[in-house]
């Protein structure tokens, strides 16, 4: 057999967590004879190396700064590649401890300190040996006990994960659907021994074409094959089916009662596309359905793949221009830039800024302010008076001997960045200018007319809040308490949520989770009005938050992130509307693109 279910490593691995070096010391000598230890000193490493390494076990404290355990392992739990590590708390026992809630959020034990090390590492053991047996499990029942190469339940949850991986990097994927000519004459000539044994040579054969790790095989049913060749070409994929079919006929092995051929041979159908809105991964498999019916009508024995137009790969998306004279300073906010996994071009004046807009049109330009031969004030300037540019979303990367802030508004900047803005606002603000840049014409919507909750209890906060509100055209409503802010998102949707993290203190995630539970609310843009003490919490929550002004407000600034906040709701709900249209009228696009199918 080609492929049999893998085997757990003889030495599992260990991800402990804990804020503690003297408590990772301790369990590094208990771990180190017969595991591979991981450690991590907080939640976000936690979460990193969960996610990277895959461990068969973690041990996680409760009590650690910016993200405490709990909200790990709510999110481990959230995650498809994390969510079945099985998770043992190990914590010291204290007010907010509560083995209640592990155990609620999914823990598989809780363990106070000091504990006995003999007692701990028996339970984890008996925990690694029951992921063992799981994963064994698991393994078998997405493979074909015959040929032992991955079963259909395999083939589509492959298919899901590489139709998504296409959707994102805009590259086509291919599929082969192979089917063995006259194979029930094959069982009724030589019997069904025979034919079993022949279903596993061609596995083999299968397995053994395709060259790389990326490229995936599976028995689809009976005597079918199916191959997905991730980020391959429709010529690509032919070559493939070419050295398949070659393969197998090199493979000689006897088929007494084929009309076709003395030795066993395939039909194949193959299809590629660049995963796109408008379509589903069933409908890539009903286009290579097609054509390997289509060969089997045209005499078996063949390939068809031609006489289809094939999508178009897209283009390389716009990426983000970077207009900054200082070199040093262009390192430091290119590695800033580098999560978002767009391509970050560099001009280091106004003039190569002008040359490269005009070349390729990014998805968003930041510009420093101040420069030696111009500034970046002009250059936006320039930006909005041209039709063909003036939708870009454009920043201010301000520095202390920038002018003034009004300087950056004036010349028609969507926004003013501090270079050394805290990390988790710097990213969130500039994930707020490509998302509105992802909506044309939202730098013309104003927010007058916008509906916003706020959420923050009676105060000088509230106050000022709600004047600028106000002043900006903003209808608000406004709740004290979480209960409050329910019972309104009950009555009417806002546009948005601004949220004063001081009110919520104790699980700020929790009562995000139970105000996006409202359906209309799910992608509810929200800005977090908090103190620079609360920079943790606010980290915590980059993955909820748009937005974040800092306490105590300046009232311009109030308005500015109103302002922003209200065209991203504007930007958001004109992508679900284009979102329900296209699921309205997508079924169709396929086959309109497809033209000409055999």
């Amino acid at each position: 057999m080609v492929l049999n279910p893998a085997t757990p490593p003889s030495r599992p691995t260990v991800l402990v967590v804990d804020d503690s070096r003297a408590a990772l010391d301790g369990l590094c000598n208990l771990l180190k004879a017969d595991c591979n230890a991981l450690f991590g000193l907080n939640g976000l490493e936690a979460l990193a190396l969960a996610t990277s390494e895959s461990p068969d076990l973690i041990v996680l404290d409760v009590a650690m700064p910016g993200m405490d355990g709990y909200e790990v392992l709510r999110r481990l739990k959230e995650e498809p590649a994390t969510r079945d590590i099985p998770v043992i708390f190990l914590t010291t026992p204290g007010p907010s401890v509560s083995e209640a809630r592990a155990l609620e959020l999914g823990a598989i034990d809780f363990i106070t300190k000091p504990y006995d090390p003999t007692i701990l590492k028996a339970r984890m053991h008996n925990q690694l040996a029951y992921k063992r047996s799981l994963d064994q499990a698991m393994a078998l029942s997405l493979h074909d006990a015959l040929t032992g190469i991955p079963n259909r339940r395999r083939f589509d949850e492959h298919l899901d994960q590489e139709w998504a991986r296409g959707f994102r990097t805009k590259k086509p994927i291919s599929m082969i659907l192979m089917d063995i000519d006259h194979f029930k004459r094959f069982n009724d000539a030589l019997g069904h021994p025979a034919g079993d044994s022949c279903l596993q040579r061609v596995a083999d054969v299968l397995s053994a074409s395709l060259q790389r790790s990326l490229d995936f095989v599976a028995r689809y049913g009976g005597e079918e094959f199916a191959c997905i060749l991730t980020e391959t070409d429709a010529m690509g994929a032919l070559e493939v089916a070419q050295r398949i079919a070659t393969n197998v006929a090199a493979a000689r092995v006897p088929h007494p009662d084929s009309p076709v051929s003395a030795q066993v041979t395939l039909s194949i159908g193959v299809a590629t596309v660049v995963p796109d809105v408008d379509m589903q991964p069933l409908e890539l498999t009903q286009e290579a359905d097609r054509r390997l019916y289509a060969a089997k009508a045209l005499g078996r024995n063949r390939i068809q793949a031609e006489s289809v137009p094939e999508a178009p790969v897209a283009p390389e998306p716009p990426g983000i221009l970077l207009v900054e004279d200082d070199e040093r300073q262009r390192d430091f906010l290119v590695e800033r830039l580098s999560v978002f996994g767009l391509q970050v071009h560099w001009a280091p004046n106004v003039a190569e800024a002008m040359t490269a807009l005009l070349r390729r049109p990014p998805a968003l330009v930041l510009s420093a302010g101040t420069m030696p031969s111009s500034d970046g004030y002009s250059l936006c300037q320039w930006i909005r008076d041209d039709p063909f540019l003036r939708g870009i979303p454009f920043a201010i990367l301000a520095s202390p001997w920038d002018g003034p802030k009004e300087l950056s508004f004036q010349s028609g900047a969507d926004d003013r960045i501090l270079k050394n803005e805290d990390e988790v606002v710097f990213r969130a603000r500039v994930r707020l200018l490509l998302e509105l840049g992802s909506s044309p014409g939202t730098n013309l919507i104003a927010s007058s007319g916008a509906s916003f909750l706020l959420l923050s209890p009676p105060g000088a906060l509230r106050s000022v809040m709600l004047t600028q509100l106000s002043l900006e055209g903003i209808r608000t409503t406004f709740a004290s308490n979480l209960e409050e802010a329910l019972q309104a998102l009950r009555s009417e949707a806002p546009d948005a949520l601004i949220l004063d993290l001081s009110l919520l203190d104790g699980a700020p995630a929790e009562a995000l989770d139970q105000i996006r539970a409202f359906p209309e609310c799910a992608e509810l843009p929200i800005l977090v009005l908090a103190d620079k003490d609360q920079s943790l919490l606010v980290d915590a929550l980059e993955a909820w938050i748009q937005d974040r002004l800092e306490t105590p407000l300046d009232p311009e600034e109030c308005r500015h992130r109103a302002r922003l906040l209200a065209r991203c709701a504007h930007a958001r709900r004109r992508l679900s509307e284009a979102s329900t249209r296209t699921h309205v009228t997508g079924s169709t696009n396929f086959h309109r693109l497809k033209q000409g199918t055999t």
